[in-house]
């Protein structure tokens, strides 16, 4: 099969992995894979084509004047691929592909689809984010231009043939916000991760702790971009309540981004320098070696969302075997899939923030056996369920059999 893959965001250097690679070097063991990067963060200048593990790169660089600025920026939602098109189509014009597959928001692949829908293949849309609401929400776009956005993001929808969504609850709430042609199916396509897990041991995790001088201290880790609306600062309430309670527990923030200056002042501000240890951006590597010897995952956001979401930072945890602690909005059911799906980890959200606190404190008393048990559990699902392998599968079985938006379930 050919497929071809549109994306603004893929990975170039070794070591550090993103979710569109990820996908992309699976199925190139098996198709012919080929990418259209829109480079959204700026990073490039020149437009180039790399092969990296086997699969073809197109980048194309959005460096452009009319792209800067917050006007700028409305341009490159509608424009930016409307800009490369002509170049697009050049490069593939003797090229026929079986599967498209793209990344939301859909209106900015809009005007490279359209030439690929003519020749009949199968489209697909990974849904992550509900543009513009989630966007709305946090003060990233202008609300006046939401209904707009909306407006055209729904459009852009009902071009794909196919839609997955990161859970039941996201599947409702597509349905419940955005009108759907009756040609458009909708299913579950969980966010994945590597086919290989760290395998946790007694011995490794000793070895971790005593490398990292540990000690006897509950280790707690917080892994993601550092932007608005991670619940960074659930972080610090919850080492402010460890010294508190006078619960012997350390706190390591990993990541970077535009909230870091933020971060670094609140946990000198809240005196908690002491239990608060800011390790900065570290390759995927070596931030799984580092989660082998600690005790709890952290998947916090701000609880404010009414836009379901499925956190992207539960994939290591659950690779390396380590207990989740998550504080999420009441709008998702991430927090339910956890603990009664996943059974590796404890949930709280707005509606109920002490239960935060309980259950920090609960799982202070707990064993470290009984703690790797709960690990344990999540790393048998997560190797069940939310492998690159099992999603790739899903994603091609879609080209030959037609199933329905029930027949996938988490």
């Amino acid at each position: 099969m050919n497929l071809l893959i549109l994306c603004t965001k893929y990975s170039l250097e070794e070591g550090c992995s993103w979710l569109t690679d990820s996908l992309a070097e699976e199925l190139v063991e098996t198709h012919k894979v080929v990418v259209v990067c829109l480079d959204w963060s700026g990073q490039y200048k020149n437009d180039f084509h790399i092969v990296k593990n086997g699969v073809e790169v197109y980048v194309f660089s959005t460096q452009r004047k009319f792209f800067r600025g917050r006007f700028g920026k409305i341009l490159k939602w509608f424009f930016s691929a409307a800009s490369i098109a002509p170049s697009v189509r050049r490069i593939f014009k003797d090229f026929n592909f079986d599967l498209v597959v793209s990344f939301s928001p859909a209106l900015i692949m809009k005007p490279l689809l359209k030439a690929y829908k003519k020749q009949g293949c199968l489209t697909y849309l990974i849904l992550w984010d509900f543009f513009p609401i989630y966007d709305s929400e946090f003060g990233l776009i202008p609300k006046p231009l939401k209904p707009v956005l909306k407006f055209v993001e729904n459009g852009a929808y009902n071009d794909y043939d196919r839609i997955g969504v990161m859970s039941p609850e996201n599947l409702s709430f597509l349905k419940g916000n955005f009108k759907l042609r009756s040609e458009t199916a909708a299913e579950v396509l969980s966010i994945w991760g590597p086919n290989n897990v760290m395998v946790r041991s007694s011995q490794k995790y000793m070895d971790a702790r005593k490398s990292n001088d540990f000690c006897d201290d509950l280790i707690c880790v917080f892994g993601g971009q550092l932007v608005r609306g991670r619940g960074i600062d659930k972080v610090i309430e919850l080492a402010i309540y460890a010294k508190r309670q006078k619960i012997s527990a350390k706190f390591y923030i990993f990541g970077d981004g535009p909230e870091r200056e933020k971060i670094l002042s609140d946990i000198i501000a809240y005196d908690v320098s002491d239990v608060v240890v800011y390790k900065g951006f570290k390759p995927r590597d070596e931030y799984i070696r580092f989660l082998v010897g600690a005790d709890l995952g952290l998947v916090f956001n701000s609880g404010a969302a009414v836009v379901p979401t499925f956190p992207s930072k539960s994939i290591d945890y659950l690779r390396a075997a380590v207990p989740i602690l998550a504080y999420v909005e009441d709008a998702t059911d991430f927090g339910n899939i956890l603990e009664g799906n996943i059974r590796a980890g404890w949930s709280a959200s707005p509606s109920n923030n002490s239960k935060l606190f309980e259950n920090f404190s609960a799982v202070a008393q707990m064993t470290r056996e009984d703690l790797f048990l709960v690990g344990a559990q999540g790393q048998a699902w997560y190797l069940e369920n939310m492998t690159v392998r099992k999603i790739s599968s899903q994603l091609v079985l879609c080209r030959s059999v037609g199933h329905d938006e029930e027949d996938i379930k988490m």
